[in-house]
């Protein structure tokens, strides 16, 4: 394929974070590699080695948990679950990164590469320390010991312009979309060559499933209450994959029990860790209640303080995901049978969040109602874990392509 434009993409108000004007304008002319090539492995490995040696990475847990992802001994297990023979990088793909979780470029970067496709990523205007620190490591590792890598990397930042991502779409062989539906959809006005793909990941939101008994009856009650919060609180509920509606399985009093004891611990958390909500926030949030008791007969707000509101329905319905905000707000059902969950588990659902109830069932149930929703079943405190398959999509399969041999 033919370089791009140099001198035009020069005029182009990009501002580069790794790579520069003239490795975008290459890129159309490079290779695509194998997935998980040995090449792409060491550079992780190297990036995960100097992110861990740099202080300021403990003082940021989401940039340390990246770091950690990136290490050799989790690649090769990705190697083993993901790696197929007879594939190579479709090519080109590019990612427009979300402003609501600050590490979530470096996560999706890394996917591209993993595929064997040279990967650009549009990093959103709100710039962060995280951003900050990886980027440097991505730029040092580069522009050193791994320069074959600096050619396949573009971390950009632009303002929103039709014609630079009408550029970059012009020669991506897959588009990875991260955020609202309207950025999505806006996006996807720029056209992709004819063999070219989407990977949406719209917004969404998720669920979590809480057995009575589980409460009740465990001695450790405020783990469950750490990962929980490490599911909400860790990012302000911003991200699709923390939980909004909770649905409690048990008798009534079984249930009224375990919600005084879990709430307590939460309590206790959000107290010890000094979360603070904004003011602003803290009446979006009073307000979204008083919405849900007039439009969908909430039966009780219950309002610890401004940091954790809950809204008691007597049952769950699909638009209660339009009354959604983040921050510690939640919306509680209860009930004895996991179907109770089925309104809220369809296309705008994407994680179910389970404490004392088994993943099969949550599967089986979801398949045996025939959901649209429910990508995702994970154990309390590893909602926000980055997996190569999200939202149904294999990302390794999507960014690259199968040798067929017959």
């Amino acid at each position: 394929m033919k370089p791009l434009d140099l001198e035009k993409i020069k005029e182009m108000p990009i501002e580069y974070l790794a790579g520069d004007a003239q490795v975008l304008a290459r890129l159309p002319q490079q290779e695509p590699w194998v997935p998980f090539d040995d090449r792409t492995l060491a550079f992780l490995n190297a990036l995960s080695a100097a992110l861990r040696r740099n202080p300021q990475t403990r003082q940021m847990p989401d940039a340390a948990s990246f770091a950690f992802w990136c290490r050799q001994g989790n690649m090769q297990q990705l190697k083993k679950k993901y790696a197929q023979p007879d594939r190579i990088g479709r090519g080109i793909t590019v990612h427009f990164a979300p402003s609501n979780i600050p590490v979530l470029f470096a996560f999706t970067l890394v996917s591209g590469l993993l595929s064997g496709s040279c990967t650009v990523v549009r990093l959103a205007r709100k710039k962060s320390p995280q951003e900050a620190l990886i980027c440097a490591a991505i730029r040092q590792l580069t522009e050193g010991e791994f320069r074959e890598l600096r050619p396949r990397i573009v971390l950009c930042r632009y303002a929103h312009s039709s014609e630079i991502t009408d550029m970059l779409s012009s020669v991506c062989d897959v588009r990875v979309l991260w955020g609202s539906d309207e950025s999505v959809l806006a996006i996807r006005k720029s056209p992709l060559p004819p063999r070219g793909v989407d990977m949406p990941f719209a917004a969404r939101g998720s669920a979590a499933v809480i057995r009575a008994k589980s409460v009740l009856e465990s001695d450790s009650v405020d783990i469950l209450a750490r990962n929980f919060y490490n599911d909400t609180y860790l990012n302000d509920q911003n991200a699709c994959s923390s939980p909004v509606m909770i649905g409690w399985l048990g008798e009534p009093d079984e249930v009224q029990a375990a919600q005084k004891i879990f709430w307590s611990e939460m309590e206790k958390l959000l107290a010890a860790r000094n979360y603070t909500v904004p003011a602003e926030l803290a009446v979006r949030k009073l307000n979204a209640a008083y919405v849900l008791a007039a439009v969908c007969g909430a039966e009780k707000i219950i309002r610890h303080d401004s940091r954790l509101i809950r809204v008691q329905v007597p049952a769950f319905c699909e638009d209660m995901w339009e009354h959604t905000v983040p921050g510690g707000f939640f919306i509680e059902c209860a009930g004895t049978d996991l179907s109770m969950m089925c309104p809220v588990l369809g296309s705008r659902c994407q994680t179910v969040c389970r404490i004392g109830v088994e993943a099969q069932e949550i599967a089986a149930m979801t398949a045996a109602q025939g959901l649209r929703g429910v990508d995702r079943i994970v154990p309390a405190g590893h909602t926000l874990d980055y997996a190569l398959t999200w939202d149904g999509f294999n990302m390794i399969e999507m960014m690259s392509r199968k040798i067929s041999c017959e």
